[in-house]
C-alpha cells in the first residue's frame, strides 16, 4: 500500500499486487495526502493519517474497499506517523499543536492527550515509537528538541534525557536518544541509562556496547550495509517471494537477482498545485509543487504533455 500527497489537491492510497504490480487507486475522503499508514490485520483495516489541512484519521476497510467516516482533532492539520500501543490503541503525533492523539479501534474514537513537552513554541510531535514495554516514545520539536515517554498505564508524560535530545528509535529492551552526533540508550522499562553516550559513528562491535539488542540496532538502523546498485538505498519492502519492491520518483522498482526493473506507479496521478509558469511560442510551460514534474500546454492545439 502506498499513499501520496497532492499539494492543494486530494490525495490517494494505492493498493498494489506485489507479484503482478497491478494496482487500485482510492481517493481519500479529504485532505492533500498522507504520511501515516498502519495496517491492523486482525480488523482488516488500514489506518491513514493525513495532512496538511485536516489532520484526519481515515479507516479503510480492506475487504469492502471503503472508507469509514473521518475522525479529526479540530486544532491539528497533520498526523505524522502511527504507533500501536500496548493497550491495543493507536497513537499519532501532530502539527501544529505538538500533541499526542489516541485512537481506539473498538470504540472508533479519536482524542487528544495534550501537548507533548513543556516548550510552548514546539509545534511538532514526531516521530513517535511504541516501546517494547508498550509505551509511546515521542520526539517534540523543532523550537527546542525534547524526548518524552507516554506511560500508557498511568496516562503520564515523562521527560527522557535532556533538552536537545530526540528519539532516534527503539529496540527489544531500550529507547535510543540522539543529540548531535551522540546516541544515548536507556532501558525501556526502568528508564535507567545503559552505559554512557556513544558516537553515532561507533561501530557495533565496539566494547563500549554491552547489549546484543543495541548491537543489532546499530547494524540495522545506524550503519546499514549498502547494496551496490540498489536503487532504494536500503528502503523497500521484502515480499514473500524474496523480491524487494520500493518507490523511486514516480516509478515502482523491483529488486530481484541483483538488479532493478522499473514500472510506472499504477493509476492516474492526482492534480496538484502549479509552482511556476512560463510562456514561449504559443506554449505554456509549468512545474508542479513538490513533484518535480514539468508540463507543457499548447495553446494552438490544446495538447497537454506531462
Amino acid at each position: 500500500v502506498l499513499s501520496n500527497y497532492a499539494a492543494e489537491g486530494v490525495g490517494r492510497i494505492l493498493i498494489i499486487d506485489a507479484e503482478t504490480l497491478e494496482g487500485e487507486c482510492y481517493e481519500l475522503p479529504d485532505d492533500s495526502g498522507a504520511w501515516a499508514l498502519l495496517w491492523l490485520p486482525e480488523r482488516g483495516e488500514l489506518l491513514v493519517g493525513t495532512c496538511d489541512h485536516y489532520g484526519s484519521l481515515h479507516c479503510f476497510q480492506m475487504e469492502q474497499r471503503r472508507f469509514l467516516r473521518p475522525l479529526r482533532i479540530e486544532t491539528e492539520t497533520y498526523l505524522w506517523n502511527f504507533a500501536l500501543g500496548g493497550d491495543g490503541c493507536v497513537y499519532a503525533g501532530t502539527y501544529p499543536g505538538c500533541v499526542l492523539v489516541k485512537y481506539d479501534p473498538e470504540k472508533r474514537t479519536l482524542v487528544s492527550l495534550g501537548k507533548v513537552g513543556d516548550v510552548d513554541k514546539n509545534q511538532y510531535s514526531r516521530p513517535i515509537f511504541a516501546t517494547s514495554a508498550g509505551d509511546i516514545a515521542i520526539s517534540a520539536g523543532f523550537y527546542k528538541n525534547q524526548a518524552w515517554l507516554y506511560r500508557i498505564n498511568t496516562g503520564r508524560f515523562l521527560k527522557l534525557g535532556k533538552d536537545g535530545d530526540s528519539v532516534r528509535g527503539v529496540g527489544d529492551d531500550f529507547i535510543c536518544l540522539a543529540n548531535g552526533d551522540f546516541l544515548t540508550f536507556i532501558d525501556s522499562v526502568t528508564l535507567d541509562p545503559i552505559g554512557t553516550p556513544i558516537s553515532a559513528d561507533c561501530p557495533e562491535d565496539s566494547p563500549e556496547i554491552g547489549r546484543d539488542s543495541i548491537r543489532r540496532f546499530l547494524a540495522e538502523e545506524i550503519h546499514p550495509a549498502a547494496v551496490p546498485g540498489f536503487p532504494g538505498h536500503g528502503s523497500g519492502i521484502k515480499t514473500s517471494s524474496g523480491r524487494i519492491i520500493g518507490v523511486k520518483g514516480q516509478e515502482l522498482y523491483v529488486w530481484e537477482n541483483g538488479k532493478a526493473s522499473y514500472r510506472r506507479i499504477p493509476g492516474d496521478p492526482p492534480s496538484t498545485a502549479i509552482m511556476t509558469v512560463a510562456a514561449a511560442d504559443g506554449e505554456i510551460w509549468g512545474s508542479s509543487e513538490n513533484g518535480q514534474t514539468l508540463f507543457c500546454y499548447n495553446t494552438n492545439t490544446g495538447a497537454l504533455k506531462n
